[in-house]
């Protein structure tokens, strides 16, 4: 009965949308139908056909009062000059890089001369100026913060391939503001709870970076938090050609393993007496979903968790279909506009085809009756592709539709991906809790969650580089979609075997409990798995890990990597006994970070030396996470009389670091006991003054020395400090040049290049830079007929490695 009110309430919602109808119509209508349902209670008659005129009747009048009708009251000052605006930072503001986005809800505005008040809500793209960075840590940006923004207000723009401006007003923004200044009037308005709440979820986000490498710990933070901001873009794009983007989003399947768990743990716990071993499960599933950001499927998910928590309750029969139909009216309810959401129609159509046609569809792959006994590891395999096929069927036609492009390598990658979903989700789960603790807890159970984080983004990744792996379309309109499913429906209606009633799924067990949890795109189906395979499942994610940590050995050679960072500058070291040295971080932490995950061992987040050159952006930046993340044992940099909010944040961060600091003078040698040596060339004791940029040539060089092989670092020096470096004789000859400050033709003299006289020249530059780096006179400098260097760039070569023995060398470039 529950299934058909939902769909009289939404064919209600549908109507309400398509036609116009008066309130106080449908309200006497809504009223006689109560009491023709009330009459018909008394004379003992169904009362299902009022009960649905009702629903429908309630579903109309619900959309009718869904729209306020009132227009956007910032959209007047579209394009105005000189305009600030005041409001409360709404919801949990999103760091990405080095900037923030946000939602403003404003109440005051001032323009033309005055201020006004004036409301509304303005998505807002912003760096966090010097003052507020010197007033507090990371993020800097926070919920209740008052602000006042100076800028210019817009109207959402319009993309090429997705209409923007209709997704922000469904959310009712209907203004933008791009990197306007910004001043923190006060802060801690608004709820304390959901203060408390974004707190813990910004620490466990992390905790999981420091105790996980990257790329493996955005996409923990995106299955667990729901914070996808971090995900490398080649990572999404591989979610998104093989059709498993569902994993990166909080749904049924995030809660469902998390409802297992917990409901396993609690019943060995508590036992079963009186229920009480409900309430922990119910309240884990709510608090999951409230640090998850609340997204419509997580609430959606969380609705029907407790419909099947209370099903326990009750004792009645664990039917999927009536938690689905019963989260559907619920989030309509609440928000009519839910239905036009592209994850809302996805997810439902997904776990509605689940809920009906995996049953049938894997029975008919196992070819055995539904009420056969314990299945085997290949059943289990055939049922979970009967779940894999069934929610591709139904989603199939959404997908084309919205996006027109389809996945041919869809049920392969969810077939190979979603044994390893539940696991990822509760290592990371582990990790992150764990780096609360400290890193001696956080760091093993890292290498756990980076163990399946990497089998999933490896599988997804290998499938993604399958030719054709996803197709396009074209224009799919709504006829075909609406002849798809009757075309299902028909197949369903006309099967031989009768509808499920019941549709239960389980988690393997853990140890000897069995967890009932939801139908998910997780849930392994009926699935009985022996207690010894469960013992073994961790001494073989062990053994994994040590036999990575193991071949992952540092060979005896010295590596150097010039990393493309786009336009700025990184160069890791690794000696040949595995120390590790970062010179610079380049400008976008997150690059850095993934550089560091993919190249360091997963277990290893120590490294022995970190140095800043100088402290401009395109340098500092990444030193800023890198020092969030990882413990280091030596900071070396000079200290200069600079103002920026990103030297203000490597400032807090080297006194908050407990290591080591060393201020950079000409004459220090750091020697390693592998026989590699670091020698700083520059600055002097007494600082340069009056040169064309002083704090550029201020910068740290340094003369990386390995047997009979070198490499110069110049930092950014420019020419003044080269001809410092000329008169004091000081010995420059390198087989590598790292070139000074991006290749700009004020540094790279000839008289210098002559006494370097490299074989290799590196420069680190961003593809179609705003300062034209590098530039052509010091190309032609370095390819001179007197000066024959082979010059590689970072914008076309990518990532380039110098490995060396001490004798012999050579040069890897990434493409």
């Amino acid at each position: 009965m529950l299934i058909r009110l939902t769909i009289a309430f939404l064919s209600g919602i549908l109507i309400g949308w398509r036609l116009e109808i008066s309130p106080v119509a449908l309200s006497l209508f809504l009223a006689a139908a109560g009491l023709a349902a009330a009459w018909l209670r008394v004379r003992r008659r169904a009362v299902w056909p009022a009960m649905l005129l009702a629903a429908l009747l309630l579903g109309t009048l619900r959309y009718e009062f869904s729209d306020t009708g009132e227009p956007d009251s910032l959209s007047q000052y579209h394009s105005a000059q000189g305009v600030i605006l005041e409001g409360i930072v709404a919801g949990d503001p999103q760091s990405a890089g080095t900037y923030t986005r946000l939602r403003l809800r404003a109440d005051r505005i001032f323009a033309q001369g005055q201020w006004r008040d004036e409301t509304g809500e303005a998505l807002v793209t912003l760096r966090a100026p010097l003052e507020i960075v010197a007033r507090r840590d990371q993020p800097y940006f926070r919920y209740g913060d008052r602000l006042l923004l100076q800028g210019e207000l817009r109207p959402p723009p319009s993309l090429e391939d997705f209409d923007y401006p209709a997704y922000l007003a469904r959310q009712g923004i209907g203004t933008v503001m791009s990197f306007p200044t910004a001043v923190l009037e006060t802060e801690g308005e608004g709820s304390r709870f959901y203060r408390w709440l974004y707190g813990v979820r910004h620490d466990l986000a992390s905790s999981l970076a420091r105790s996980v490498p990257e790329p493996q710990a955005a996409l923990g933070q995106s299955v667990l938090l729901g914070i996808r901001d971090n995900l490398p873009a080649d990572v999404e794009e591989h979610f998104r050609v093989t059709g498993t983007s569902h994993l990166l989003a909080i749904s049924g399947l995030h809660v469902g393993v998390l409802l297992a768990v917990s409901l396993g743990v609690s019943q060995a716990v508590l036992g079963r007496r009186r229920h009480l071993y409900l309430i922990v499960p119910l309240a884990l599933v709510w608090l999951y979903t409230l640090l998850s950001g609340a997204s419509p499927s997580a609430v959606r998910a969380a609705i029907m968790g407790t419909v099947y928590l209370a099903a326990l309750l009750s004792g009645r029969p664990r039917n999927v279909l009536p938690a689905l139909a019963l989260a559907a009216a619920v989030m309509v309810a609440v928000d009519p506009d839910v239905v036009w959401r592209i994850s809302f129609q996805l997810s439902f159509a997904a776990m509605a085809g689940i809920a009906v046609l995996a049953d049938p569809i894997g029975r008919a792959l196992r070819g055995e009756d539904r009420t056969s006994g314990g299945l085997p590891i290949k059943a289990a395999i055939l049922s979970m592709t009967g779940m894999t096929l069934a929610a591709t069927a139904t989603t199939l036609p959404l997908v084309a539709f919205y996006f027109g492009r389809v996945s041919l390598v869809g049920i392969p990658a969810s077939l190979l991906t979603l044994p390893a979903m539940p696991f990822v989700l509760i290592t990371s789960a582990l990790a992150g809790f764990g780096g609360l603790v400290g890193p001696v807890l956080g760091t093993p159970l890292g290498w756990l969650a980076w163990l399946f984080s990497t089998y999933l983004t490896g599988v997804v990744a290998l499938l993604a580089g399958v030719p054709a792996a996803s197709v396009e379309t074209g224009g799919v309109g709504i006829p075909l979609v609406l002849a798809w499913y009757a075309a299902l429906g028909l197949a369903y209606g006309l099967r031989n075997t009768r509808p499920v009633a019941d549709v239960r799924n389980r988690l393997a067990s853990i140890g000897t409990l069995r967890m009932p949890a939801l139908v998910s795109w997780g849930t392994l189906r009926g699935m009985r798995v022996r207690h010894q395979a469960w013992v073994a499942l961790p001494v073989f994610a062990l053994a994994a890990v040590l036999w990575v940590a193991a071949l992952s050995g540092q060979e005896p050679r010295l590596h150097v990597y010039f990393i493309d960072v786009g336009q700025g500058d990184a160069t890791f070291i690794v000696t040949p006994d595995g120390h590790q040295v970062l010179v610079d971080g380049g400008p976008d932490p997150q690059e850095i970070a993934l550089f560091l995950g993919e190249r360091m061992p997963p277990g290893d987040r120590t490294i022995d030396l970190v140095v800043l050159t100088h402290p401009h952006t395109d340098h500092a930046t990444g030193l800023v996470e890198v020092l969030r993340r990882y413990e280091v044992g030596t900071i070396m940099q000079r200290t200069l009389d600079y103002e920026s909010p990103t030297y203000q944040e490597w400032q807090r961060a080297v006194e908050q670091e407990d290591t080591q600091t060393i201020e950079a003078l000409a004459g220090q040698v750091i020697a390693f006991d592998d026989g590699v040596t670091l020698e700083v060339l520059s600055p002097p004791e007494r600082l340069p003054a009056g040169t064309r940029s002083d704090v550029d040539n201020a910068s740290v060089v340094l003369l990386l020395t390995y047997g009979e092989r070198t490499v110069l670092l110049a930092g950014d020096m420019f020419e003044e400090s080269e001809r410092r470096l000329l008169a004091a004789d000081t010995p420059l000859d390198s087989d590598v040049l790292k070139v000074s400050h991006h290749g700009s033709r004020h540094a790279t003299t000839s008289e210098f290049l002559n006494r370097v006289s490299p074989a290799v020249a590196v420069i680190s530059a961003g593809t179609d830079n705003r300062y034209g780096h590098p530039h052509q006179d010091t190309l032609d400098r370095l390819v001179s007929d007197d000066l024959p260097t082979l010059v590689y760039l970072t914008s076309e070569n990518g990532t380039l490695e110098m490995v060396t023995d001490g004798e012999t060398m050579e040069l890897i470039a990434e493409r």
